[in-house]
């Protein structure tokens, strides 16, 4: 089997879990509610890395830029978050129902694209 084709097989199956119904703790509001976040945003990262290698091998542009010589393991998915998410609540947006109604992934996405912008 190709990297292209496990590649797509794992942004499939990240898209199929993420149209299945939430879970509450699925929530940034309320992700600490779960021993199963650690292993949801491991998940998400490895289906972003998919991702990224999927779209670079069609000549597109990629979700974010990790240099080649930064290797994300998924102890790094719970961190990324919580900078994300304390960046975001410094703004005092803690109490918005946005947070309530934000998806872990989400999250986790826009800080690989903080961490890793690209230029």
């Amino acid at each position: 089997m190709s990297m292209k084709q496990i590649s797509t097989m794992l942004v499939g199956l990240a898209l199929i879990t993420s149209f299945q119904a939430k879970a509450d703790w699925q929530k940034a509001d309320n992700y600490r509610q779960s021993d199963k976040t650690d292993i949801y945003l491991a998940a998400s990262l490895n289906a972003y890395t998919a991702a990224n290698v999927n779209l670079e091998g069609l000549s597109q542009s990629p979700l974010y830029c990790q240099p080649e010589k930064v290797d994300l393991g998924p102890e790094h998915a719970v961190s990324i978050f919580e900078k994300e998410l304390q960046y975001r609540m410094m703004d005092g947006s803690r109490n918005s129902p946005f947070w309530k109604e934000t998806d872990l992934e989400y999250v986790l996405l826009w800080g690989l694209q903080r961490a890793f912008p690209c230029e």
